[in-house]
């Protein structure tokens, strides 16, 4: 199927046809009128203007032969004007020739039959006249002789001009006849123009309406209605159209559109949902770690406690290792002196050194290890009290969280 932008040119073009056909048929019209003005002042006015003066130069042709054959005295001067008319006869005639070459004035009856017997009678009158005129200067006809020749140029004359004044009501009749078929046809054409295209604009108008209410305007009040109906939150809407056009297309953007912001919702609610479960279960972490973190607290003030107690206790066995270690070198200084002094139990004695002397190298690498025993035990004191430290931080730690999941 078409567009809807393809539809409205199609409309659009369909006006147009019928305006260019109209258009061209008012030209032709036109054209038609503008031809038969141009005929009217052309051809067919010089037509009747040369019938005319032919009609006039005949009647001077005529007078002056008259003339000549009654009085023979003022010969010459009649002469010169029975010649000038002459001349403007047969021009006149071939002027009148050449107007009925004209492709209106050559259809009119008689237009041929005047031509060839018009021309036959000029040279028949002027016939007559020559031969008198080619006579011996000082001839006289007899009364009964002039009488005749002056009928006969009479009756030429007569003849001639009433086929000029036939030409000249055949032509206007022609005229009239063509004018009046053209304006007829001019104005049964426009007046069908007139009829028909009222109805062809009417019909075009009904068409074009019922289309704009059809193809346009309902869909756009169903597109604002699924619009309306989505604006309030009924995102099952759809739109479906079955024409091929841009109303389709807007209608499937549209549900798509709508298909989006529904998965867009189930997702930020399935989000919603698995965060609220971790907020819960993070809010149950933070009250064990909290609770974790306070019996790790007392754990470490009872390592801190009993590492006091072992340092103290360390404390006394490192003064009874040394009162010992005293007691011991005492003993052996006894001991040298009575090797010294007994001579009887030398061997006694040195077996005895060796062992006094062990023991004190055994009492000295105890007091060794008493005093690094103090020390890790120190080290761990401080580390205990570090450790306490932190415990009391992360317990801060919890209680926010806490306070941030409860919230």
């Amino acid at each position: 199927m078409l567009s809807i932008s393809k539809k409205l040119l199609a409309g659009f073009l369909f006006i147009l046809v019928i305006f260019l056909a109209v258009s061209a048929l008012a030209g032709f019209n036109m054209l038609q009128l503008r031809q038969m003005v141009d005929f009217l002042k052309g051809n067919y006015t010089s037509a009747m203007l040369n019938s005319q003066e032919l009609m006039a130069n005949l009647h001077l042709a005529s007078t002056s032969a008259a003339e000549i054959i009654r009085a023979p005295q003022n010969r010459e001067e009649l002469i010169s004007f029975y010649n000038s008319a002459k001349e403007g006869v047969f021009s006149r005639f071939d002027n009148i020739d050449a107007n009925l070459k004209d492709s209106f004035l050559s259809g009119a009856p008689n237009v041929i039959a005047f031509k060839q017997t018009t021309e036959s009678n000029i040279f028949e009158l002027f016939d007559l006249t020559d031969e008198y005129l080619a006579l011996p200067p000082g001839t006289e006809l007899s009364h009964a002789s002039a009488a005749i020749l002056l009928a006969a140029i009479r009756d030429k004359e007569i003849e001639l001009t009433s086929k000029c004044r036939s030409l000249c009501e055949a032509l206007a009749n022609y005229s009239r006849s063509i004018i009046q078929r053209s304006t007829d046809t001019m104005f049964t054409i426009m007046g069908y123009v007139v009829k028909v295209l009222p109805v062809v604009l009417l019909i075009v108008g009904v068409v074009f309406t019922m289309f704009i209410s059809k193809g346009i305007s309902h869909p756009l009040e169903r597109i604002v209605s699924s619009m309306s109906e989505a604006e309030k939150g009924h995102l099952h809407t759809r739109l479906t159209f079955d024409s091929s056009d841009e109303f389709q297309r807007v209608a499937e953007s549209f549900n798509r559109m709508l298909e989006g912001i529904c998965q867009m919702i189930s997702k930020v609610l399935e989000t919603s949902d698995d965060l609220a479960t971790s907020s819960q279960q993070l809010s149950s972490a933070s009250v064990e770690s909290a609770a974790t973190l306070l019996d790790i607290s007392k754990n470490v003030n009872g390592i801190n406690h009993s590492s006091l107690e072992i340092s103290h206790n360390l404390e006394k066995t490192t003064t009874s290792v040394e009162s010992f270690s005293e007691s011991a070198q005492k003993v052996a200084q006894l001991a040298e002196t009575a090797v010294k002094a007994v001579s009887v139990t030398t061997q006694a004695a040195d077996k005895g050194g060796k062992t006094v002397k062990k023991s004190v190298e055994m009492v000295g690498k105890i007091k060794e290890s008493v005093d690094i025993a103090t020390q890790v035990i120190l080290d761990l004191n401080s580390a205990s009290l570090q450790i306490s430290e932190i415990v009391n931080t992360i317990t801060a730690i919890a209680s926010q969280t806490n306070l941030l999941a409860l919230n």
